[in-house]
């Protein structure tokens, strides 16, 4: 890291910050509920042959991504350190699996973002959790951003969390608080034209484009009218479906045009698409270069919370049709998550859910695992895969989703004196396999190859106590991400010593120096000025 080069991109971001502002101042069993009904499958045993080369090749690339951040309070002015990182491996299967890493391969992104404390005040009436809850979505926004791009290096590619979680708190989020129409992304110029409410709402419902089955409904019609040049005919399309797009031409009548058969896409509408991924684009290029300016001053407006969370729907959504499109294996591999139905039926009437709490998923399956039944569970095992959000009751609001992700569980250590942890994987489906979970394909490669990939990128770590069953490659990229945080905190508490003691940024006084500091020379100067009378 370049610390002289990143110092000098902090001042630039701390002047346009200042400038911008004042500007706009003015199991043995595992259970499945589906449909109300008790489905109960076995729980497998691990059984993988050697790692063989994915569709055929001799060799295959995987890349490992992962994020951190951290808040840094300096009187009325907030850093926040962001980075999202890949590393790149190269996996080879002979009599055994090895792995070589290629560092210098990964992708990037790393910045330091000085934020103004009073900006909090509008939006939120706890200032700590607002930039909390902002330094966690931009490490998001990162992480997608950095998924994407190592796509273009990687077969296969490993995302530490849910992929679920990701979309139900991205995207769902977004349209539930109509984030579309209080965003500044809202008239934002780009190559295609300007930003719209349109755009950044039927965007949210893109990823209706990964169903690999679907019922009729407003949103997917309309894709399917950009996909076919600006129209699609409704035949066979019920009439609540009709009655939907009727209110949404209403709506937007610029857009779309609805006659008795067929609907109708204007122009501006069919480059819908291009303009949020050219703003997507300009989010990548600030961050990326970030030399004069603030990273997230688009153009001519700085983004707040809100624009961060839409920007992070928008790039998990990119993320997710570029992996279909490319046909790249994404796999998320996540620590902790919590079912309230799996629990049910797993302990039945003494479910910890009875009693006013929840289990984590993977310390209710490895006490059932190591409890219930330890002769019989005592080598890697994996639940069958299953649709995560096949569980939820959506809401009127959120996107019918199930048949997108797949999720299982898997315990990748079982010995006499030890269990590692359950992680929860979960994975894009990349080809048609229906709607309904669960599902049980055995013959499935992508599932067959995941739980081989799993088991052999977790052997190395079976001496390390920190990471005893985990993922190596993530746990590697985890601990490399952290380092460059670090680096960069070190970056914020030089440059906060400059600012209080250099006279070339007395100007910036004013606003870094606390209310009790300003308060304090208010008073010596007031009680100095008793005395002379």
């Amino acid at each position: 890291m370049d610390y002289e080069q990143e110092f000098e991109r902090l001042k630039a971001s701390t002047l346009t910050l200042i400038t911008e502002s004042m500007n706009q101042a003015n199991n043995t069993q595992f259970n499945v509920v589906v449909n109300g009904q008790k489905v109960i499958q076995e729980i497998g045993s691990l059984r993988p042959d050697r790692l063989r080369g994915l569709m055929g090749k001799p060799s295959v690339t995987l890349g490992a991504v992962d994020g951190s951040c951290s808040v840094d309070v300096f009187g009325d002015t907030v850093f926040i350190s962001v980075a999202a990182a890949s590393l790149i491996y190269e996996m080879v299967s002979s009599d055994t699996v090895w792995i070589e890493k290629w560092p210098e391969q990964g992708v990037k992104y790393s910045f330091i973002l000085p934020v103004l404390a009073h900006q909090a005040g509008a939006e939120s009436s706890d200032s700590s959790l607002y930039f909390a809850n902002l330094a966690s979505n931009l490490m998001k926004l990162l992480e997608f951003l950095t998924l994407a791009d190592t796509m273009s290096i990687a077969d296969i590619v490993l995302s530490d969390g849910s992929l679920s979680m990701d979309y139900k708190t991205s995207v769902n989020a977004s349209i539930n608080e109509r984030l579309y129409k209080k965003t500044r992304l809202n008239g934002l110029k780009t190559g295609w034209g300007e930003l719209d409410e349109y755009d950044l709402l039927i965007n949210l419902y893109r990823g209706l484009d990964l169903l690999v089955a679907r019922p009729p409904n407003p949103f997917a019609l309309i894709f399917s009218a950009e996909r076919n040049g600006g129209t699609v005919v409704l035949d066979g399309v019920d009439g609540n479906c009709v009655r939907q797009l009727q209110a949404f031409a209403a709506a937007y009548p610029d857009k779309i045009q609805l006659s008795t058969r067929t609907l109708t896409l204007s122009q501006e509408a069919m480059k819908s698409w291009d303009r949020l991924t050219e703003t997507l684009a300009l989010v990548r290029q600030n961050i990326a270069l970030n030399r004069a300016s603030h990273p997230l001053v688009l153009l001519d407006r700085p983004l707040g919370l809100d624009d961060i969370d839409l920007l992070r729907a928008y790039a998990f959504i990119d993320l997710l049709l570029k992996a279909k499109h490319l046909g790249k294996l994404l796999i998320s591999v996540a620590k902790d998550s919590t079912s309230t139905s799996l629990q049910e039926l797993i302990f039945g009437g003494t479910s910890p859910t009875k009693r006013g709490f929840i289990l984590p998923d993977k310390l209710a399956l490895e006490v059932y695992s190591a409890l219930r039944e330890p002769t019989l569970i005592n080598e890697p095992w994996s639940t069958i895969e299953y649709d995560p959000l096949s569980e939820s009751n959506p809401t009127s609001n959120e996107l019918p989703m199930q048949g997108v992700f797949s999720r299982f569980y898997v315990q990748l250590m079982v010995t006499e004196g030890v269990r590692s942890d359950v992680v929860v994987c979960e994975r894009l489906k990349r080809r048609a396999v229906g709607v309904f979970p669960p599902y049980y394909e055995m013959d499935d490669p992508d599932r067959e190859y995941t739980l081989g990939l799993l088991l052999a990128l977790s052997q190395p770590t079976c001496s390390i106590p920190e990471a005893l069953g985990h993922i190596y490659p993530l746990f590697e990229v985890d601990k490399y991400v952290k380092h460059i945080v670090s680096g960069l905190g070190s970056i914020v508490k030089g440059y906060q010593k400059l600012l209080i003691t250099d006279p070339a940024y007395r100007e910036y006084l004013s606003i870094i120096k606390p209310f009790r500091q300003k308060r304090s020379e208010f008073e010596r100067g007031r009680r100095s000025w008793a005395q002379t009378r």
